[in-house]
C-alpha cells in the first residue's frame, strides 16, 4: 500500500514537476544520494527539490523585479547553495520581498522630495510675482533681471528668487 501510495505520488509529481533540466536531477539525486540513505526518503527530497526548482521559475514571474535583478538574486542563492533549491526558493523569496520593500522605499522617498521641491518652487514662484514691489528696483533693470534668471534657471523659482534678490542687493550698493 505504502509503496503503491508513493509511486502514485512521485508519478503526479514528476508529471506536474518535469520542469527540472535532467542534468541539474542528476546533480541534485547525487548530492542527495550521499545525505540520504533511505531510498523513499531520497525520493520524497528529490521531489521537493523539485517543486522548490519550479517555483523559483514561477517567482521569476511574479515579481516585480525587473530580471536581471531578480536573476542576480538567483545567482547568488545557486553559489551559496548549490543543486538545494529548496533553501534557495526560501531565502530567495525573502531576499526578493526585502529587495523589493527597499526599491519601494526609496521610490516614495523620491516621489517625497520631488513634493517638497515642487512645493517650494511654487511658493517661489508666486513670491517672484510680488517681489518687484519690495525690491524697489527700476522696471527696465528688474525686466532685465527677471530676463536673465528665466534663461539661467528655466522652471526653477526658487533659484531664479535668490538671483533676483542678490542682484538687487548688488545693484543697490552700487547705486
Amino acid at each position: 500500500m505504502k509503496k503503491a501510495l508513493l509511486i502514485m505520488l512521485m508519478g503526479i509529481s514528476c508529471g506536474a514537476m518535469a520542469a527540472m533540466p535532467k542534468k541539474i536531477e542528476r546533480e541534485v539525486f547525487s548530492k542527495l544520494t550521499q545525505t540520504i540513505d533511505n531510498q523513499s526518503e531520497r525520493s520524497m527530497e528529490l521531489e521537493n527539490q523539485k517543486y522548490a526548482y519550479n517555483a523559483i521559475e514561477k517567482l521569476a514571474g511574479t515579481t516585480t523585479l525587473s530580471k536581471s535583478e531578480f536573476e542576480l538574486l538567483k545567482k547568488g542563492m545557486e553559489e551559496t547553495y548549490p543543486y538545494d533549491y529548496a533553501t534557495q526558493y526560501k531565502k530567495l523569496k525573502e531576499e526578493v520581498s526585502r529587495y523589493e520593500g527597499v526599491k519601494k522605499t526609496l521610490v516614495d522617498q523620491e516621489k517625497e522630495k520631488t513634493k517638497k521641491v515642487e512645493k517650494a518652487n511654487l511658493e517661489a514662484k508666486k513670491l517672484l510675482e510680488t517681489q518687484k514691489k519690495n525690491l524697489n528696483l527700476p522696471t527696465a533693470t528688474y525686466n532685465k533681471l527677471k530676463n536673465t534668471t528665466k534663461k539661467k534657471y528655466p522652471n526653477d523659482f526658487v533659484k531664479q528668487k535668490k538671483y533676483i534678490e542678490q542682484a538687487a542687493e548688488i545693484y543697490k550698493m552700487v547705486k
